[in-house]
């Protein structure tokens, strides 16, 4: 899980793969904008089949959170084949 995360951000920053650890902060420390981080939101969506609400967008600081949220939420993703979690509900209403 850690490293296909990485992965998603690698494709943001021109920080060395090897320089991102768990503890590192996703916008300080790789240097995201806003814009890079909404994306990088989007690519773990679609990656990992789990929607983000907007309200866990500030839990999401540093690489270890990523890992956690993307662990606690039982995200395995698309490349974990049909193993992998049931596809995304919308809500009514929405």
């Amino acid at each position: 899980m850690f490293e296909d995360i990485v992965g998603l951000l690698c494709k943001y920053t021109k920080v060395p793969r090897g320089q991102i650890t768990p503890e590192t902060n996703v916008m300080t420390d790789l240097g995201l904008t806003s814009m890079d981080f909404m994306e990088m939101i989007c690519d773990f969506e679609e990656k990992f089949e789990q929607e983000v609400p907007e309200r866990d967008f500030g839990k999401l600081v540093m690489l270890g959170d990523i890992v956690a949220y993307a662990d606690k939420a039982g995200t395995t993703g698309k490349s974990s084949g049909p193993a992998g979690p049931p596809p995304l509900k919308k809500e009514a209403g929405v």
